[in-house]
């Protein structure tokens, strides 16, 4: 299906990898169905539907919005597994509950997403006291839709954003992760107890798998990411310059971030000034994206 998104642009690697074995799938378009599995979701609070990377997406509203996807989804025991969605969040204040498994705010079996005033995202995963998750290390609330993916394979927990190895750590450890919580995303167990706070934003294409496939969702590329490397940096910037003076091409989904319609030596600053963080608002036009 050929979906269209804002300032990104995705490279194709297949819908998965052939031997995913995705359990469940909440695309989010317009409803909360499992179109793969049979853990329905029910919507909670003022939760809606807005634009998302893959057509649409749920919208939370941080105040009373969640979708809960019974007890059964999530329960991975000791397997190996992956956990994928798309996100778009602007949240530089707070702890976020994003998406987990988990019963009390305290050591016990569970999983649990939640995003950081930082922007980056944390993967606790638990068997009594013992947390073998991780956090990303990458930024994910520039407001941008970003594809997240954390695995499990052994006793090796990675974490992916847009496609890219962000933090990998083994513990030599499984933890059995089993409860009776329902799957829930938009808030957290510990939302109001230990200064947690619900979700403010957009979820998409809410995936599980039982194997551990980096690929269940497709690689991001930014608007002013030219080098496609997962991060904007002055080598984005030559590319853009180059282009500009018809040394190499860019194609303008990643390059013509003022929206001019053509690759120019101003495109190639801009890049430069937001890989050094000065605020530059992308206006690179739409590209297509395929799920």
């Amino acid at each position: 299906m050929l979906r269209y998104a804002t300032w990104v642009v995705v490279v194709v690697l297949g819908a998965a990898s052939a031997d995913a074995a995705i359990t469940h799938d909440w695309p989010a378009d317009g409803d909360a169905t499992d179109i793969v599995g049979d853990a329905d979701g029910t919507l909670v609070g003022g939760t809606s539907f807005g634009p998302g990377l893959f057509d649409q997406g749920f919208v939370f509203d941080g105040v009373d919005d969640e979708v809960t996807f019974g007890t059964s989804a999530g329960n991975f025991g000791t397997s190996d597994f992956t956990i994928a969605f798309v996100i778009q969040s602007t949240n530089t204040t707070s702890i976020e509950g994003v998406l987990g498994k988990r019963e009390i705010c305290g050591f016990s079996s569970f999983w649990d997403v939640r995003s950081n005033s930082s922007g980056t995202l944390s993967l606790e995963l638990y068997e009594n006291n013992v947390n073998t998750g991780l956090a990303t290390t990458s930024r994910i609330n520039d407001g941008l839709f970003h594809t997240v993916v954390f695995t499990r394979e052994g006793t090796v927990v990675s974490a992916y954003v847009d496609g890219f190895l962000k933090w990998q750590t083994d513990t030599g450890i499984t933890a059995n992760v089993t409860n009776n919580a329902a799957l829930t995303a938009g808030t957290s167990a510990c939302t109001g107890a230990d200064g947690t706070v619900r979700f403010t934003g957009v979820l998409d294409e809410i995936r599980i798998a039982d194997t551990a496939d980096p690929n269940l969702l497709p690689p991001v590329f930014h608007c002013a990411d030219a080098t496609r490397s997962g991060d904007i940096s002055a080598a984005d910037a030559l590319v853009a310059l180059r282009a500009a003076v018809a040394l190499e091409t860019c194609d303008l989904c990643l390059c013509d971030i003022n929206g001019s319609g053509a690759v120019t030596a101003p495109d190639a600053l801009a890049i430069l000034q937001r890989a050094v963080s000065l605020p530059v608002t992308p206006l690179c036009p739409l590209c297509p994206v395929e799920l």
